[in-house]
């Protein structure tokens, strides 16, 4: 690699590292908490304060990236992830809200991830689950009346469970639909001549462009009842759910909709919490029903 090539990938990363350090400011120390769901995935969610403009907020463990959302005061906003961090932009101060689905490793029935981060962190772990390790410091927990385990520990650390023979099947994470890579996209240090430096500056200009479309993108809102506001994913399923005679094996339903495991999880749980559907489990299935209309 000839000098010049050197000096100016090097100029493209110092103008990357500039561009999100002069726009992006720390969020204030955020609450983690990651739950295991009964059929294997963990859920991360991240809370912190915001301030008007572009904040980071970094993350205790690695994303599936293309599963991100946040909201800002029950708004929903774009959210931009990079090497760990999640840069989301404010109009006024508020609260922040993160949520993911946590890079998992499943390997001969254990399922494990690693938690990077030195502060707190909470880990609810059902009774469908079984610890193999204990993460990092514990220094809190509580069992509640159902079996469930919270644990409050600082990392880092690793995680591994396993399922209960009789646990779930439907949403195996073996089966999300997305990729169980076991590093950070984006992580590795960019090859000579290669494209990183590009990267670099892209990531760096749509944070800086993230606020002006801020507005452009909002999508509805996080919560449940009337603020829920349906797009067209939500809609195909409860439209297929319809089809099915209002109640239907969360299986069957995702193959009627041709939606990937976790992304009708999630959305199910959304659709849950508005009141639209319930989800309730029946032996080794999870069934859901159709409870009202939208409209």
């Amino acid at each position: 690699m000839g000098l010049a090539a050197s000096l100016g990938y090097s100029a493209a990363l110092a103008a990357a590292a500039l561009a999100l350090a002069a726009v992006a400011a720390a969020a204030e120390a955020a609450e983690y908490t990651l739950r295991i769901t009964q059929e294997g995935l963990v859920e991360g969610t991240a809370v912190a304060g915001v301030e008007a403009g572009l904040n980071e907020i970094p993350l205790p463990v690695d994303p599936v990236e293309a599963t991100i959302e946040a909201w800002i005061d029950g708004v929903r906003v774009p959210p931009l992830y990079s090497n760990g961090t999640v840069f989301i932009a404010a109009e006024a101060p508020g609260k922040a809200r993160i949520e993911f689905l946590v890079d998992v490793n499943v390997e001969g029935g254990v399922i494990s991830f690693q938690v990077s981060r030195d502060g707190p962190v909470t880990l609810v772990v059902p009774p469908e689950a079984v610890l193999l390790s204990l993460p990092g410091e514990i220094i809190g927990y509580d069992i509640y009346d159902n079996g469930t385990l919270v644990l409050t520990f600082t990392g880092p650390g690793l995680v591994e469970f396993t399922l209960k023979e009789e646990a779930a099947v439907d949403g195996a994470p073996a089966e999300t639909g997305a990729p169980m890579a076991t590093g950070t996209p984006g992580t590795e240090a960019p090859q000579a001549g290669g494209a990183g430096g590009f990267l670099a500056v892209a990531v760096a200009l749509a944070a800086v462009g993230a606020f002006a479309v801020l507005m452009a993108r909002r999508r509805g809102s996080w919560g449940g009842g009337a603020e829920y506001s349906l797009d067209e994913t939500d809609e195909e399923i409860l439209r297929a759910l319809e089809e099915a005679g209002g109640e239907v094996a969360q299986s069957d339903l995702q193959r009627a909709t041709g939606l990937p495991k976790t992304t009708l999880w999630r959305r199910l749980r959304r659709l849950e919490e508005a009141g639209f559907v319930e989800v309730k489990r029946e032996g080794k299935v999870n069934r859901v029903r159709l409870r009202r209309r939208p409209g």
